[in-house]
């Protein structure tokens, strides 16, 4: 059974990745297995380039070559490098103003790292546009069991947006924040992390599949590679 190993930056990813990703792409005769990139002070996340640098060099050099992704949020990328390049790159594409061009710039220093290291063609930058917790807007339903008007505010973001992962990434209006919000609204709490996957479960897999477009091209783009 062909590995796809997937650096995630959090507990929701790493949960995502075995509770939702690990069925859908077994169906389909794979196996894909998320990597926590652990900071030395403990915990996981990804502060600067060297976290992903540490993680990703073994992965290179597995015998059974397998494809190599990543699961990290645009929000808050870390633009920070021990290498002065790699810093001026970060802080270049930080600065963009087009969302899809700023992610394919991270994506690219993220390859170039890579490349560097070992040519790879089975490696595939993958961040989420804008936050993992996009995902959850898929379904507004799913949050009648908290409390109707949590359904009705989150239809209301929808009404705004083409699909779910066009939510932006200010700090009062990321997806995370957003959920708190209007849990709080209505008298609840959201609680990131724990609650995320419960309710992308859920949501389901196809569901998000069809409602948002990259992180489907990225689910099928790994499909397809990992079967060649």
């Amino acid at each position: 059974m062909k590995q796809i190993y997937v650096l995630v930056e959090g507990y929701s990813e790493r949960e995502f990745v075995t509770r939702i990703l690990g069925p859908y792409f077994g169906k389909e005769g794979l196996q894909i297995t998320p990597i926590p990139m652990r900071k030395s002070g403990g915990g996981m996340g990804i502060s600067n380039l060297e976290h992903f640098k540490n993680h990703v060099e073994p992965l290179l050099y597995y015998k059974d070559i397998p494809v190599i992704t990543t699961f990290i949020d645009l929000f808050r990328f870390p633009i920070q490098s021990s290498e002065q390049t790699e810093k001026n790159l970060l802080k270049k594409h930080s600065i963009n103003p087009d969302i899809e061009a700023r992610i394919k710039g991270f994506e690219s220093v993220l390859t170039a790292i890579v490349q560097k290291t070992k040519v790879y063609p089975g490696f595939i930058p993958y961040i989420q546009k804008h936050e993992f917790e996009a995902l959850l807007f898929c379904d507004a339903t799913v949050f009648n069991m908290e409390h109707e008007g949590i359904v009705a505010s989150i239809r209301a973001v929808l009404n705004q947006i083409p699909n779910p992962e066009e939510i932006n990434t200010t700090e009062s209006g990321h997806p995370a924040k957003r959920l708190e919000s209007i849990f709080a609204t209505h008298k609840k709490k959201y609680v990131k992390g724990a609650d995320a996957v419960a309710y992308a479960e859920m949501i389901g897999i196809d569901t998000m599949l069809a409602k948002c477009p990259r992180f489907c091209a990225w689910v099928e783009k790994l499909i397809f590679t990992a079967k060649q």
